[in-house]
Parts: structure tokens; C-alpha cells; sequence
């Protein structure tokens, strides 16, 4: 689904990416997409994010060009919680 432009994931699609979201373990990493869906924002905002303000929301890298993000993190970026704890050290 990530070719697909975020602006044409229909409300099924999200649905789908958030039920996936919440079946993953806490510790484990998640797409863009998979936390867009949950926080019901684009992928282009996430993008955004970790170029204008890097700490917002911490990610992790996966391989040499994939990005992800915690569930955990995710999940209390969403509840409102400090970022802190969390923060990118690169």
C-alpha cells in the first residue's frame, strides 16, 4: 500500500492498518503508514515531522533507507505522554 497516495487509502484500508498496528508487540517496529493510519494523520505529516521537528516524534531507521517507529512510542505520543524518554540519539 505504500505507493498508493495516502489521500486515496479509503476508510477500509485504514481500518485494515490500524487493526494491524494494534496486533503488533509494543517493542516492535511500525511503518508510516501503520501510524498514520492510528493517529489519523498523513504519511506526509510524519514525514515532515522528522525533518522539521526531529524530536516530535522519535522513529527508528530500519536497514539503510526504511524508517519506523515504535509502538510504544507511538501509543504514548497518542495518549498525549512526553517525548523525552524516547528521543532520536543520532
Amino acid at each position: 500500500m505504500a505507493k498508493t497516495p495516502w489521500s486515496k487509502v479509503t476508510p477500509e484500508q485504514k481500518k485494515h492498518l490500524i487493526e494491524q498496528f494494534e496486533s503488533v508487540g509494543d517493542d516492535k517496529p511500525v511503518s508510516s503508514e501503520h501510524v498514520a493510519a492510528y493517529l489519523d494523520m498523513s504519511t506526509a505529516t510524519l514525514a515532515k515531522w522528522r525533518l522539521e521537528q526531529p524530536n516530535l516524534l522519535p522513529w527508528v531507521t530500519i536497514g539503510k533507507r526504511k524508517v519506523g517507529y515504535i509502538k510504544r512510542v507511538v501509543v504514548a505520543f497518542g495518549m498525549g505522554e512526553s517525548m523525552a524518554q524516547f528521543q532520536n540519539s543520532a
